[in-house]
């Protein structure tokens, strides 16, 4: 009966010394996440949004062509209601479509399609830009 209390104490007191060590790595990963949350919120050199734009690839479906876009944005804050303006540029005349996108966090990137009635072929002759997005 002894040996056997013996053995309950020693791993009692091991389930013991477990807990507090996953208790001490538990509150180093919290007071590290809060820190870098708080340096986060308080960086100065805040940038708004800016936006660059990639055109993928392009896609007959249809009647109509269809090409992936790639909007980045590079600033510090988030943007939304972000309006991607394209206008393709052919012998037949100009072709305008516009592409929103609800939010655009800082340093990240969304994908749309544009849908044209011309084939687009030299992703050269659309011009992207984006024409307005509202601060949230």
């Amino acid at each position: 009966m002894n040996a056997s209390r013996k053995r309950r104490d020693v791993s009692a007191s091991h389930g013991k010394r477990f807990e507090w060590a996953v208790g001490a790595v538990a509150f180093v990963i919290v007071v590290v996440l809060l820190g870098y949350l708080l340096g986060l919120g308080t960086a100065s050199g805040r940038q708004p949004p800016h936006f660059s734009i990639t055109a993928g690839d392009v896609v007959r479906v249809g009647t109509g062509y269809q090409m992936q876009v790639v909007v980045t944005n590079e600033g510090d804050e988030t943007a939304a209601d972000v309006t991607l303006r394209a206008v393709l540029h052919r012998d037949a005349g100009e072709e305008a479509r516009e592409l929103r996108f609800d939010f655009v966090p800082q340093r990240s990137t969304r994908r749309g399609t544009l849908i044209f009635e011309q084939d687009p072929g030299s992703r050269a002759a659309v011009r992207l830009s984006v024409s307005s997005y509202v601060e949230p």
